[in-house]
């Protein structure tokens, strides 16, 4: 009953709702903490209906976090984009940095809600575009001018390749633990395969394991993790089977990769106060180069320098000869240098008579 006052407090500031919303939150927010988040004490205007959906959104986002099956992500999802992420605009900086703050915990904390074996058919599809949504939202978020919801959003990306390989990787079967051994561990579970190879071969107590385990055509362990990982991605780019397996694998890659690079180094070029995030963008964008180092510097760097204005066309053939490094110290370097020799080839264009650029 508490908790439908608090929704009636809502409709009456910012209208009624398309959606049910004691299902957004079922039983997972007790009633009183909602109508502290709707209504509750040392509550000063700032907008009115914006400052209530705040509220409503953070509440919101408590619910989700805590676990369990009773949140609707559906729901949730029609609450941000319905609601919170149309009005998250420049003068709503608050809502703006709750509505993405519950964007994260949906994607982090219900990232399987998008993926699941149960599904198929139109639900598979009707799943994957809300998705293909939330990761727009979350892409669009990246050219907004506040500093402190940039650094959400890369911290969203961070967590979400961290914990779910949103970039370009899978974990199933012996591919699930295996990334996640401690180095004790996978010593000691090779030294299970050496003993064993040794009691089979009669191999003597201070000769070397390995090239009987070559001659009888043998994998080490982690070579057969890797193996196993490699035949399972085949199988699947291949049939395009299961389906859900295939579109985590594809999803963001195809569709969502290049734009979120393009976003994350046009904003290094900018400089002002985004140079104050310079590291974490640097830490995203080697991330997502680390998907495919080649095609980042042969396909998609020169895409990106032909479609930055004030260039000309020989400084873009020079800035796209890019070095090779794959560590993130190096890697961070040269992307600096790239950047900053882009800002100085354009000013000095500026600044050139016309017909002299270069």
């Amino acid at each position: 009953m508490i908790f439908a006052d608090g929704c009636s407090h809502l409709e009456a500031r910012v209208g009624p709702p398309p959606l049910n919303l004691p299902l957004v939150l079922r039983c997972h927010v007790s009633s009183s903490l909602c109508v502290v988040l709707l209504t509750g004490g040392g509550y000063r205007s700032r907008g009115g209906g914006d400052s209530s959906l705040e509220r409503l959104v953070e509440c919101v986002r408590l619910g989700v976090e805590s676990g369990g099956g009773g949140v609707r992500v559906r729901a949730v999802l029609a609450l941000l984009h319905a609601h919170a992420l149309p009005r998250a605009h420049q003068h709503a900086p608050d809502l703006a940095r709750a509505a993405h703050r519950l964007l994260a915990s949906v994607l982090i904390h219900r990232w399987r809600y998008f993926f699941t074996a149960k599904c198929e058919g139109e639900e598979s599809a009707r799943r994957l575009n809300e998705l293909r949504e939330a990761l727009s939202a979350l892409g669009r978020s990246l050219l907004q001018p506040d500093i402190e919801l940039l650094r959400i959003n890369i911290e969203t990306l961070d967590a979400l390749n961290s914990k779910w390989k949103l970039y370009h990787k899978v974990n199933y079967c012996d591919t699930v633990y295996g990334p996640c051994l401690m180095s004790r561990t996978v010593r000691l579970i090779q030294r299970i395969q050496n003993a064993c190879a040794r009691f089979c071969f009669h191999v003597p107590p201070r000769t070397h394991v390995t090239p009987f385990l070559n001659t009888a055509n043998l994998l080490k362990m982690e070579a057969r993790r890797k193996l196993h990982l490699a035949t399972l991605l085949y199988g699947v780019i291949e049939t395009k089977r299961p389906s859900y397996l295939y579109d985590k694998l594809t999803i963001f890659r195809n569709e969502f990769l290049s734009e979120f690079l393009s976003v994350l180094l046009a904003s290094l070029s900018e400089g002002g106060a985004r140079a104050l995030l310079r590291d974490e963008v640097v830490a995203a964008v080697h991330s997502m180069a680390a998907v495919d180092f080649h095609t980042f510097r042969a396909a998609f760097l020169p895409h990106f320098l032909a479609s930055l204005p004030g260039l000309a066309p020989h400084h873009r053939e020079m800035l796209a000869d890019f070095p090779p490094d794959t560590d993130l110290p190096t890697f961070t370097q040269n992307i600096q240098k790239l950047m900053n020799d882009v800002n100085c080839y354009r000013a000095y264009n500026a600044l050139s008579p016309p017909g002299m650029s270069g």
